[in-house]
């Protein structure tokens, strides 16, 4: 007698079962993949939080002060808001020694470089170059200023061009303080000397709440409201764009991360400009004066956001 051994297939409904159970796993499995990925980009954000911080801190150290928001001009007009940003300044103290010599025409006080560029028709030679310490992985910025910006379905937004196309882009802006007393000012509004004649930048006896408890810089990955006002490591750009490198946390009335919209991607729904504004669900990165970097909740108080972004108010510091 003859067996015949018939191997029987799948049928549609257990193939399809079978579907149905993979696609269960995989979205079981998903959002644990994107919490390990979003960990290790908060991470390595953090570390470059860190290596700035270090790396301002070593400024200090070398030139008994810490450097400018912004070599501006000295009064409040269109060059009084254009210069070489911190950023700028500190790259021989982050291993960019090499690039901050060949920038043209060198970094110093020299108020309206990137005006003059951009009245020549290009942008300053090597403000182009993307340097990884200053963009967190976590963004969705583009790497360098668009020529314009793509403006979604219920946005408003009356100049889209962005100012300064080419420049490669941060995600993080130096403490200009709430009102101006923060740490990285523009020189037309940093502080000044005791016969109120010329302008000095800050020094660590211009912080008297003490540095660990005052913010350095922070993540401040916004286009702008309008979209126009790109964030750039290589300085303060003309009409009005000194936001492209200075943070004003502790603004009455505006909170860490201070979108209306679902998240950062609809920076048009932001109440304000000069925002802590990250990326990461729930919080964002903050480099101290001390050289230590937190992660701070979204939640935090209006008033130990202030005082974090003040280097004098004399406040006591909550919990953050």
């Amino acid at each position: 007698m003859i067996v015949v051994n018939r191997r029987r297939g799948f049928t549609l409904v257990e193939l399809l079962v079978v579907i149905a159970i993979i696609g269960i796993l995989i979205g079981m499995l998903l959002p644990a993949v994107q919490q390990v990925r979003e960990a290790a980009q908060r991470t390595q954000c953090a570390n470059n939080l860190r290596q700035l911080s270090l790396g301002i801190l070593n400024y200090e150290s070398a030139h008994s002060h810490f450097p400018a928001g912004a070599l501006t001009g000295p009064e409040d007009d269109d060059l009084g808001n254009d210069g070489w940003g911190w950023g700028a300044q500190i790259l021989p103290f982050i291993e960019q020694a090499n690039l901050a010599d060949s920038l043209n025409p060198g970094i110093s006080n020299q108020p309206g470089v990137f005006k003059d560029a951009f009245r020549g028709g290009s942008i300053v030679a090597g403000g182009e170059t993307i340097i990884p310490t200053f963009r967190c992985p976590s963004s969705s910025l583009l790497d360098r200023v668009p020529e314009s910006n793509d403006r979604p379905a219920g946005a408003v937004v009356s100049d889209p061009r962005p100012w300064q196309p080419g420049y490669a882009v941060t995600d993080y802006k130096g403490n200009a303080g709430p009102a101006n007393d923060g740490v990285l000012m523009r020189l037309f509004d940093a502080i000044r000397d005791d016969d109120g004649f010329g302008v000095v930048e800050c020094e660590f006896s211009d912080i008297p709440d003490g540095s660990s408890n005052t913010v350095l810089i922070a993540e401040s990955s916004y286009p702008g409201r309008q979209g126009n006002d790109w964030p750039v490591w290589v300085g303060a750009m003309p009409d009005k764009s000194d936001e492209s490198i200075f943070c004003k946390p502790g603004k009455i009335g505006f909170s860490l991360n201070g979108w209306t919209g679902s998240g950062p991607s609809e920076w048009w729904t932001a109440p304000e400009d000069d925002l802590v504004w990250s990326f990461h669900p729930g919080g964002a990165q903050f480099g101290f004066c001390d050289g230590s970097v937190h992660f701070i909740n979204e939640n935090l108080s209006e008033e130990t956001y202030f005082n974090l972004g003040s280097r004098l108010d004399g406040g006591t510091i909550g919990e953050f």
